[in-house]
């Protein structure tokens, strides 16, 4: 291993590297590092691709050079748990590959690799390839930098500043803001919705329909309110379960993770069914679901929000766990959100205000209003 900064160290625009050469064959790997070198930029050396990801998280290299065909671990399973493993950065993974045909490299990219580069190596190319990243990172650095002095003037501001992105998410906060919120600087503002997925079945929207009310159906050719319900349960169940677990499978991919990084699923509670079926496609237990649709029956938009509160008092949340949250509503309209969760998980107070007591199941409260409709009442 050559002398170099340590890790995390700040990148300017001439900043050498730290490039962490992944080859199991050394000459390979022992003629790639002195290219490096030669260009300047300081070398780790790994044998393999588990000495690859020791490595990494113990050294925190610039960039990676990575050979795809590795014994122990490859480098599409590299390039992937590096991935979910470094989010605090950017750290650029180049494969590299003797390999005839682009399929491989392809493959590589959508695994995680950000390059690719053909064996045997072109030296001017290479040089090229890390003068780019090194400009790259040196910018990143730099905006870094400047973010850090924009934290430390908007915390020396006695108003609270809270930043909000397009999406109406919390991005970051001041200390008067922290102070406000009886939040720190590693409490649950600083969880993150990671990415969101969300998408319509129009054409089966006659599947799920109540006649009768909204301003469609005022008074024009019914009596407002008397309602027909229109529910094609068989078609409904398939669409709900194709478009949530679908759905989960694109946030799971667009942040290269897989459902074995899923600390909880939250789902919407319709029917114990359709969340048995998610769960299977999406290939989680239901040891990691959360389910009280037994408790209240389908709330509809309110299903998710009330689970993840009894999740969050049942211990089943913890600081910095990723929730997977699949709904599907009306329309027929589908969604998944990936959520990392902050540090705290406890509520910030407790109140003492709790629902009126009710004897009648949910059934009960249901066939009561049907009787009220029709001009008698009749309780349990």
């Amino acid at each position: 291993m050559d002398e170099m900064p340590p890790p995390g160290h700040a990148l300017s625009g001439e900043t050498p590297l730290r490039v962490l050469v992944a080859d199991d064959i050394a000459a390979s790997r022992e003629e790639i590092g002195v290219l490096v070198r030669q260009f300047g930029h300081s070398v780790l050396l790994a044998t393999g691709g588990r000495d690859a990801l020791d490595v990494a998280a113990r050294e925190e290299p610039d960039v990676v050079l990575l050979d795809l065909l590795m014994p122990d671990l490859d480098g599409f399973e590299v390039a992937r748990e590096l991935r979910r493993r470094v989010t605090d950065r950017w750290l650029p993974v180049v494969v590299t590959s003797s390999l005839q045909g682009d399929e491989h490299f392809i493959e590589a990219l959508s695994c995680g690799a950000d390059d690719c580069l053909a064996r045997p190596v072109t030296p001017a190319l290479l040089e090229a390839k890390l003068r780019h990243y090194q400009r790259v990172l040196g910018l990143q650095s730099r905006a870094a930098a400047l973010a850090q002095r924009q934290q430390a003037i908007i915390d020396h501001i006695g108003d609270a500043i809270v930043t909000v992105d397009a999406a109406g998410r919390i991005t970051e906060f001041n200390r008067a803001a922290a102070a406000l919120f009886n939040a720190g600087p590693d409490d649950a503002l600083t969880g993150a919705l990671l990415v969101e997925r969300l998408g319509c079945d129009s054409d089966a929207r006659g599947t799920l329909v109540v006649e009768g009310m909204g301003t469609r159906y005022a008074n024009f050719t019914r009596v407002y309110g008397r309602t027909d319900w229109i529910f094609e349960g068989q078609e409904i169940f398939k669409r709900a379960v194709i478009g949530m677990s679908g759905a989960c499978a694109d946030v799971l991919a667009a942040r290269h993770m897989g459902p074995e990084d899923i600390d909880l699923v939250v789902p919407h509670q319709a029917n114990l069914r359709i969340i048995e079926a998610v769960a299977k496609r999406s290939g989680v237990p239901m040891e990691r679901v959360f389910v009280n649709v037994h408790r209240y029956g389908n709330m509809s938009a309110g299903t998710v929000p009330v689970a993840l509160v009894e999740a969050l008092e049942e211990g089943r949340v913890r600081p910095g766990s990723h929730l997977l949250l699949p709904a599907f509503g009306a329309g027929l309209t589908w969604c998944a959100h990936l959520v990392r969760w902050g540090e705290r998980v406890t509520p910030l107070a407790t109140t003492e205000v709790d629902l009126p007591p009710c004897d009648m199941t949910a059934l009960d409260i249901v066939k009561s209003q049907i009787a009220k409709r029709a001009g008698t009442f009749v309780g349990r």
